[in-house]
């Protein structure tokens, strides 16, 4: 039986918490649940009966697990569900404001049935304005053999704008259970990169870089307000709650 904690009882976790909001794949009247209360006060810990324990927990005191039903409730502006982090809006940053930078260290533990995409995004940057669509996101696809991590990003603050995605001979593999680092950074000169490795070594694979020919980020940009998210984000819905998919950080820091 797995050993299931409220992730703000874990010391590792309760701190980068207090940065974030969680939205989770069920909905009241007014919508999907967005869960703004994780941790006001790391030392406590979260609520004794938090509600959402199904879909986000801690697993001892190394990992914090983001679990997805294919049949969970979705956002007005996507038919996929998510269990994601959403950083605050008190904490929401303009780009060229400063340097901005998530890391994390995840596995990935479960896939759904691949019903449309084959798609899990684990972290995200993303525009205060939905209509734009997200600046970034990381993503395993695990319809390829072997599957793979890559990052798409727009050059523009609009749904409309060309996207960057990383060329297959850079996509970096992946395998079921075992741990990879990110970091993903955009810079005050408007510059974005993304990098992945394995856990344990020292050796970046570089899935993004703007400050490449072509492919730099529009001056746009700049009147924007983003966000980092993370989680699991799954682009395979369906009818019933299994197989979830479901991601496991033991990593998570926000700059």
């Amino acid at each position: 039986m797995m050993d299931k904690k409220p992730p703000g009882s874990v010391p590792g976790f309760a701190t980068v918490l207090t940065h974030f909001d969680l939205e989770i794949p069920v909905a009241d009247a007014s919508g999907v649940i967005k869960i703004t209360t994780l941790a006001s006060d790391p030392t406590k810990g979260f609520a004794a009966d938090p509600g959402y324990g199904s879909f986000f927990w801690a697993l001892g005191s190394t990992q914090l697990i983001f679990a997805v039903p294919p049949n969970g409730a979705v956002t007005p502006n996507s038919h996929f569900p998510r269990t994601e982090l959403s950083q605050k809006k008190t904490e929401r940053w303009k780009v060229g404001g400063g340097n901005h930078t998530l890391r994390g260290t995840f596995a990935l533990t479960s896939v759904p049935k691949i019903t449309e995409k084959g798609e899990i995004t684990l972290a995200q940057i993303h525009d205060d304005i939905s209509d734009n669509g997200p600046l970034l996101k990381l993503m395993c696809d695990y319809n390829a053999r072997p599957w793979k991590l890559l990052a798409e990003y727009r050059t523009e603050p609009k749904k409309s704008s060309e996207i960057i995605h990383t060329p297959d001979r850079q996509r970096e593999s992946i395998i079921l259970n075992k741990a990879m680092d990110y970091e993903i950074m955009l810079s005050s000169t408007h510059v974005l990169t993304v990098k992945v490795r394995k856990t344990g070594t020292k050796t970046w694979s570089v899935l993004a870089d703007s400050s490449q020919k072509g492919q730099a980020l529009d001056a746009a940009w700049e009147a924007e307000t983003c966000y980092f998210k993370a989680g699991c984000y799954m682009f395979d819905p369906g009818p019933v709650a299994t197989p979830v998919g479901e991601v496991r950080y033991s990593m998570l820091s926000v700059e």
